[in-house]
């Protein structure tokens, strides 16, 4: 799929992305193509207003720079050492008599090791890195790599209530002489407090992720990880830890009633939102995945459209893969969505809500969180049970369930394995069997 040109900006002579411009003027590259493109304002100011202190990023702690590798420095003793400081406590390598080709190759290698591993080097002497510290260097790592489009994703939470649990219970315990009985200690921490048994298997993981981590930057030895591994997670109906309930398919009725009640003041942007509930329902795609839809991600020569997307929760299995995830648009979605893709510029999203009023200009790209607050509150003012968007997901494989009686067949129109399509989007399909095999033979 051929790659589209990048926007670009021309301003003082000069033209540049929206990329170049946010490294010329620390504006954000998303805050200068809402200013131009739904704000309307003029590229000048665009360029060069601050961004007002309250809507400024303050609150999220970006992406920390590797940390430089200290330098090698003459000791009293007439050899060079290297000191670095990590979690309050001191560490420090001798590497040979200061001068000698024997220090400069062993700070050569120090500089390698410390540039692969984007963390200070496990110190030599003593009893090894603290929990605490381990953490400290983990969450660097996790912030590095739990990161898509430039942003965290959600897996960093996660990792940080794991890490915090791990935390609370031998942040001053040795790294190395974690056992699994220690692991164990913190499952049960996690089932006293309440939490669901699917949550303490996910955080159960990830401090056995930890620690494997650490195996593989040598800061424990390899066989803490593997007993870890070894500890059981936590079966149903034999634990104290509670189990969530299934997520269950919306009802078509309760779907109907929201589309009626949606933003009733606003004709205009309540028949977006319909809309977009609408081919939501008859796809069965993602939320994220519908809000982030531009005119040229949908090839409409075929019979039946493609929605082809290489950004979503696979992307990096696309990337080794090299393909793209597609969704096909039958003719009901099409009828929806056809005027919609007309009337969007290219490169918008198609999803957008207009002004309120007459003298508005700037229009609300709808996000997967507006969308479902959006759901929520209409549910709230109508009376409904409220239900989250992912749920027509859950609908739409039901459907298809009932309709072909068959996994594979689900797993196709939502694009998922056909475990995944079993287990989890499409209810309980064999009880519309049972009763359909009942009123056709009963």
């Amino acid at each position: 799929m051929p790659q589209k040109p990048p926007i670009t900006i021309t301003h003082d002579g000069i033209t540049d992305t929206l990329a170049g411009w946010q490294r010329r003027t620390g504006i954000p590259a998303e805050t200068i193509r809402s200013r131009v493109n739904h704000q309307g304002w003029p590229v000048a100011r665009a360029l060069t207003e601050a961004v007002a202190a309250k809507f400024a990023k303050s609150n999220k702690k970006p992406t920390p720079a590797p940390k430089p590798c200290p330098p090698m420095k003459p000791h009293a003793t007439g050899q060079g050492v290297v000191r670095w400081t990590v979690g309050g406590r001191e560490h420090s390598r001798y590497m040979g008599q200061w001068g000698s080709d024997e220090a400069a190759t062993a700070y050569r290698r120090f500089q390698m090791e410390w540039a692969a591993s984007a963390t200070p080097p496990t110190a030599t002497s003593g009893r090894g890195l603290l929990v605490c510290e381990l953490i400290e260097r983990y969450l660097d790592h996790v912030e590095r790599y739990y990161v898509q489009d430039g942003k965290p994703t959600s897996e960093q939470y996660g990792q940080r209530a794991a890490m915090r649990v791990l935390h609370a219970l031998y942040h001053d315990s040795p790294a190395r002489d974690f056992s699994p009985g220690n692991l164990r200690v913190c499952v049960q921490s996690m089932v006293e407090q309440g939490w669901a048994r699917n949550t303490i298997n996910q955080h159960t993981w990830r401090i056995t992720r930890c620690f494997g981590w650490a195996a593989g930057q040598d800061i424990v030895p390899p066989d803490v990880p593997a007993r870890l591994e070894r500890v059981d997670r936590l079966q149903p109906g034999r634990t104290e830890a509670p189990d969530m309930p299934p997520v269950e398919a919306v009802l078509h009725a309760d779907i109907e009633t929201v589309i009626k009640h949606v933003e009733p003041r606003y004709p205009h942007r309540a028949a977006v939102l319909a809309d977009l509930i609408r081919v939501h329902r008859l796809t069965g795609m993602r939320p994220g995945e519908l809000c982030r839809m531009t005119p040229e991600a949908v090839d409409r020569r075929g019979r039946v459209w493609c929605y082809r997307l290489w950004v979503h929760k696979t992307t990096f299995r696309q990337i080794r893969k090299r393909e793209a995830r597609e969704i096909r648009i039958g003719p009901r979605a099409q009828a929806i969505l056809g005027p919609r893709l007309d009337a969007t510029p290219a490169g918008e999203r198609v999803w957008r809500l207009p002004p309120r009023g007459p003298k508005g200009k700037r229009w609300t790209a709808i996000t997967a969180g507006l969308y479902a607050r959006y759901v929520r509150d209409v549910c709230e003012a109508a009376g409904v049970e409220p239900w989250h968007p992912h749920q027509l997901r859950h609908r739409k494989a039901t459907d298809v369930q009932v309709l072909y009686e068959c996994d594979d067949a689900t797993a196709k129109a939502i694009g998922d394995t056909p475990e995944v399509a079993r287990q989890v989007y499409a209810g309980r399909p064999e009880k519309a069997v049972a009763e359909r095999i009942a009123w056709e033979t009963g």
